[in-house]
């Protein structure tokens, strides 16, 4: 079923993701959803200061953060030649497996930080063919760094035994 859906044509796909995404987000939509904040960083306490406790919002973030991180992490691996262009099933799958892991159904800092390693892997898999690409490795840094202040765990990436060194 899913591979005739993920071989149609691409609206179809998209609708069919953004669908999926609706359907596994509205038990959140109906419970006391909160931001959390819990052992976090700077960013994310000041993003629970300015929303608060409004549920309807907290929820409208997490999904729209869920699918923005799909379609980028479907762009990444379909720009490198990694997937075909006109599948979205790796985004269907990122959205699976975040869904199933029930701390994601509120906003939490790896979500965010996701976001920037999603962009910091696509950069690394651009790097291999370009000869000089010191501006790259700047930039990794930075979307790192902007990355570690919401969930600080990922600035090991950022270390000198890590996955961008290893990488380049």
């Amino acid at each position: 079923m899913f591979t005739k859906i993920f071989k149609s044509d691409y609206i179809f796909q998209f609708i069919f993701i953004l669908l999926i995404g609706i359907v596994l987000f509205i038990a959140t939509l109906f419970s006391k959803s909160t931001i959390n904040t819990y052992n976090s960083s700077p960013m994310l306490f000041l993003l629970n200061n300015i929303i608060g406790n409004n549920t309807f919002l907290i929820v409208t973030i997490n999904y729209i953060l869920l699918f923005v991180e799909a379609i980028l992490l479907k762009r990444a691996l379909s720009s490198n030649e990694l997937i075909p262009k006109n599948s979205l099933l790796p985004a269907f799958i990122y959205i699976i497996t975040i869904n199933s892991i029930l701390d994601f159904h509120i906003v939490h800092p790896i979500l965010f930080a996701n976001l920037f390693l999603i962009l910091v892997l696509q950069i690394v898999l651009q790097i291999y063919n370009k000869p000089e690409s010191y501006i790259d490795v700047f930039n990794l840094g930075v979307l790192i760094s902007i990355g570690s202040l919401f969930y600080f765990p990922s600035v090991i990436f950022f270390h000198h035994h890590s996955f961008i060194f290893f990488s380049l």
